[in-house]
């Protein structure tokens, strides 16, 4: 109610939170130092492992690098080592994932009531597919025009961090079995809809990877399950039907009886 004139000496500070994108944390799944120049360009190769996925490609530039910058980069991805052979415009084959994006530095100082300028962006969204059944080749290069090349130190494909909740207790060590065949169903469980983070959620680390000792092959595991096996909702949908059934049988019988 009691209003007063803003003055310089009132405002003690302004601060701007980081958006959700500064606040996602990514984890390198492949990476490349080996940067080599190709007449206007710098390019470089990386294998992305199969079925991860990979949605950003981080840019690694020596903070004593000090010159403003603006590149164009550009991706090409594609399954396997070989590239397929071409039946298409401008030598893309079908399987192939195009992608593009800028990556830039720039800090000029203040001058006048202009505050000095900061601006870096060194990665760009590159979401590739994540079900590829083999590793993929993916190529990268960044569009140098008549400037020197960048003195890029690596360039990581990476993705966003995920995380396995569930409810532990103190002292117990936990396994995490995977490599089921892809058609049996992934168990549902109450615990994703009633889940509540914590604050105060201890962390686990995954030990080395190791087989199984207790798997046993049987009609779970196997690929060529019959049909009923691969849709057991099919069994609830015949017995409804047959208790309908059975129910209007009934009825009518009823009926007739009262009728006679």
């Amino acid at each position: 109610p009691d209003a007063h004139t803003v003055t310089p000496q009132i405002v003690t500070g302004a601060e701007v939170p980081p958006s959700r994108e500064a606040q996602t944390l990514y984890t390198t799944v492949a990476q490349t130092t080996s940067i080599a120049t190709r007449g206007r360009e710098s390019v470089a190769v990386v294998l992305a492992p199969a079925h991860v996925p990979v949605e950003r490609t981080l840019f690694s530039i020596p903070a004593t690098f000090s010159r403003n910058f603006s590149r164009s980069v550009g991706l090409d991805a594609f399954e396997g080592t070989q590239r397929p052979v071409a039946h298409g415009p401008r030598d893309i084959v079908p399987t192939d994932e195009v992608l593009s994006g800028e990556i830039d530095r720039v800090s000029l100082p203040a001058s006048g009531f202009n505050a000095a300028i900061r601006n870096e962006q060194l990665s760009i969204e590159s979401v590739l597919s994540s079900n590829l059944r083999s590793d993929a080749t993916v190529n990268i290069t960044v569009q140098n025009q008549d400037d020197a090349p960048l003195p890029i130190a690596a360039i990581a494909l990476q993705m966003r961090q995920r995380k396995l909740c569930f409810e532990a207790e103190p002292g117990t060590g936990y396994a995490l079995l995977y490599g089921t065949a892809e058609s049996v169903r992934a168990p549902v469980y109450d615990y994703t809809r009633l889940f509540q983070p914590s604050d105060t959620a201890a962390s686990a680390t995954l030990g080395p990877e190791a087989p199984n000792p207790l798997f046993v092959a049987g009609p779970q595991t196997s690929t060529k399950r019959s049909y009923l096996d691969r849709h057991p909702e099919l069994l609830w949908i015949v017995l409804i039907l047959v208790i309908s059934a059975l129910g209007t049988v009934a009825v009518r019988s009823a009926k007739r009886a009262g009728g006679s």
